[in-house]
């Protein structure tokens, strides 16, 4: 996968991503200092680059806001037994279409310690440059996971001590009622129909969070950051983000 832009190429080379690109094209007219520490960094790391001009960057990036680099990078979805194993937090994402909305989920697990992200096959978006882009490359510090059917992975993450959230504007419970202090997924559904119906039947919890409601909603990927969020106080209070609730 062709990923473009300053931001997420410095993020890639500090991930074991790095491990995973294959080449790194740059401006070979671009005076940024920023572009020159990234191929050192490159160098560095035994990562090929080569400059080119711009316009052949565009051909490649498919975009002019690149910003004067890009690269070539393998993309990896890992198995859910992986995120289990290492006991992340997870963002569950039911049917969100949008590149953005997810590239923005991303970015605010990461920052959140929601390191898992679980996709299913169908009817969402999957990791795209914009994706990528959007999470100002997040991505890269994240464990994504393609699943055929996202109600049974939500199944498998309660068999495995996971508490699961759905976030639902219509429910009775608040996020900030639910204090939760180990293992925890919480799904977000699409902008227009939100949770279907049968994750909904899945979680253990679904709850709203609570507004002025002058409008009708929050939209998806704000919604996610502030229950990752409340989540994540809940969690590290008294700096003790593994006790047992």
């Amino acid at each position: 996968m062709i990923v473009y832009g300053i931001n997420v190429i410095e993020e890639l080379l500090k991930s074991w991503y790095a491990d995973e690109v294959r080449e790194i094209i740059y401006d070979k007219e671009s005076k940024n200092k920023r572009i020159d520490e990234i191929i050192k960094k490159a160098q560095s790391l035994g990562i090929k680059s080569r400059g080119l001009n711009k316009k052949s960057i565009d051909t490649i990036a498919k975009t002019q806001h690149h910003q004067g680099i890009l690269c070539d990078v393998k993309i990896k979805y890992f198995d859910l037994e992986v995120i289990i194993k290492g006991e992340f937090n997870v963002l569950l994402c039911d049917s969100i279409q949008d590149p953005n909305n997810l590239g923005a989920m991303i970015r605010s697990a990461v920052l959140f310690d929601f390191l898992g992200i679980i996709i299913p096959k169908d009817r969402s978006v999957e990791i795209t440059p914009s994706v990528v882009k959007v999470s100002s490359g997040a991505v890269f510090h994240s464990y994504p996971c393609k699943v055929v059917n996202l109600s049974r992975a939500i199944e498998t993450l309660k068999e495995n001590g996971y508490t699961i959230i759905g976030l639902d504007g219509k429910a009775q419970t608040e996020i900030n009622e639910i204090n939760s202090k180990r293992k925890v997924g919480v799904v977000v559904g699409s902008e227009g129909e939100g949770l279907r119906r049968l994750v909904k039947e899945k979680c253990n919890f679904l709850v709203r969070i609570p507004t002025t409601n002058k409008i009708d909603s929050l939209n998806a990927s704000n919604a996610a950051a502030i229950a990752m969020y409340q989540i994540f106080v809940n969690q590290n209070k008294n700096n003790s983000p593994h006790q047992t609730k």
